[in-house]
């Protein structure tokens, strides 16, 4: 058995109307459970990325990443690709 390297423990699914994240890939237009618990059908369209992140998702994700979530406002006053 082949074991593939993964970046991170979770993949974000855009699937209805948020971004989600799911323990492994789903393919477009399959249904999965999300980290959130709901189940739901994964749309990889152009715009699907812009939508909103599911924000239970969004927390599992950190969790499983071991990576702290952003405070609100820590990155207030700074514009896209500011530097530190």
């Amino acid at each position: 058995m082949s074991t593939a390297w993964r970046p991170h423990p979770f993949h974000w699914v855009p699937a209805d109307g948020q971004r989600h994240a799911s323990h492994g890939r789903v393919a477009d237009g399959d249904s999965s459970r999300m980290l959130c618990g709901e189940y739901a059908v994964a749309f990889y369209g152009v715009t699907a990325w812009l939508w909103a992140t599911c924000v239970t998702c969004n927390i599992a994700a950190h969790e499983l990443a071991g990576v702290p979530m952003v405070r609100a406002g820590h990155l207030e006053g700074r514009s896209v690709g500011a530097e530190a």
